[in-house]
This record gives C-alpha cells, sequence and structure tokens, in this order.
C-alpha cells in the first residue's frame, strides 16, 4: 500500500501530466522547525506549479490525510491573500447591525422605560442578543475603569 507520501507525489504528476519535477531543499531559519522542499513543475500549460512539502512530515499534516493537498495549499493561499487584505485595510470583519447612531438612540430608548429588550428589538430589526450587546458596550463605556483593576 502506497504511503502518503507517495499517494501525493503520484496526485502531483498528474496535476502535472507525468512530467518530472525539480526538488529544491530549504532548511528551517527557525531553531525547532523541519526544512521544507520545494518541489517545482516547469513548463506545464498553467505557468509554474509548486508545492512546499515540511520534509517528508507534510503527509501527515491533517488537511492531507484525506487526499486533499490542494485543499491546504488553497487555505494557506487564502490566509496569505486575507493577511494583505487587513494590512491594506480591506478586511475589517463582520460589519456591525446597528450604526453608532442608532445604538446611541437604541440606548436613550432603553433608558428611558418605555419598550422591553422585545420591543427595541422588533424596533431596530434585530436580536435580542444584540440589543443586550449594545446596551451591555455601551455600560461598559460608560465604567471607567480604575488603577489597579479594583
Amino acid at each position: 500500500m502506497a504511503s502518503r507520501v507517495e499517494k501525493y507525489l503520484a496526485h502531483l504528476d498528474r496535476l502535472s501530466g507525468g512530467r518530472e519535477p525539480r526538488f529544491f531543499p530549504v532548511e528551517s531559519t527557525k531553531q525547532g522547525l523541519r526544512g521544507v522542499t520545494e518541489i517545482v513543475y516547469d513548463n506545464l500549460p498553467d505557468g509554474l506549479l509548486t508545492a512546499l512539502t515540511y520534509g517528508l512530515s507534510l503527509a501527515e499534516h491533517p488537511d492531507w490525510q484525506h487526499g486533499s493537498p490542494e485543499l491546504c495549499l488553497l487555505r494557506m493561499r487564502t490566509r496569505e491573500g486575507m493577511a494583505v487584505a487587513r494590512a491594506e485595510g480591506k478586511l475589517k470583519g463582520k460589519q456591525p447591525k446597528l450604526t453608532a447612531r442608532q445604538q446611541t438612540h437604541l440606548v436613550q430608548q432603553h433608558q428611558s422605560g418605555e419598550h422591553t429588550i422585545a420591543d427595541l428589538a422588533e424596533l431596530f430589526s434585530v436580536s435580542r442578543a444584540t440589543v443586550y450587546r449594545v446596551l451591555e458596550r455601551h455600560q461598559n463605556a460608560a465604567t471607567p475603569s480604575t488603577p489597579g483593576g479594583q
């Protein structure tokens, strides 16, 4: 039975159309981490196919244990793209359901005592949990922290 490494290399051979790869061992710059082996397939119709393997142990990577090395490479590229977007200020996470003005209005309505939490949730078209979070954030912002955490 073929090992995971052999299965992975056979998969790369299929993707490359049987072309011979070039292997470039690269030593790790951090102590305790294994070096990598860069596998390069030249002259492919779609350009250059490069796969990084962390020695032969990469076959033990959890994403690759189910025969999906593309998934591991895809995740790696996604993380890299998200890091670039975050650095450029284009990745800011999930946007709040309510604007700052709406949150202020919600807090004022709650403090007036005219509306219940359920009423405010319906009025602002959000869940009760969102109403509670807005009120909690407002309360935490209004409560100054004291030195020493007391």
